[in-house]
């Protein structure tokens, strides 16, 4: 945070602000930070219950081993 130039947690301040936020508040974050961003998604469990076929419909699948997640 002080990398940031902040002098304060800002986590008390997001805190006092999302009960009053609304629903168009979240939805204009949604649309404004959001949407359209590439992102990864790690999904870990076991290979015989995860259906890769349909993960793929999200975009490219590539199964790690334990080594490359856990560094062991």
């Amino acid at each position: 945070a002080k990398k940031l130039g902040l002098d304060h947690d800002i986590r008390r301040d997001v805190y006092a602000a999302v009960p009053k936020m609304t629903y168009d508040d979240i939805q204009k974050f949604q649309q404004q930070y959001v949407k359209n961003q590439k992102y990864n998604i790690l999904l870990l469990g076991s290979k015989d219950k995860i259906d890769f076929e349909k993960l793929k419909q999200w975009g490219n699948v590539q199964e790690l081993t334990m080594e490359e997640v856990f560094g062991y």
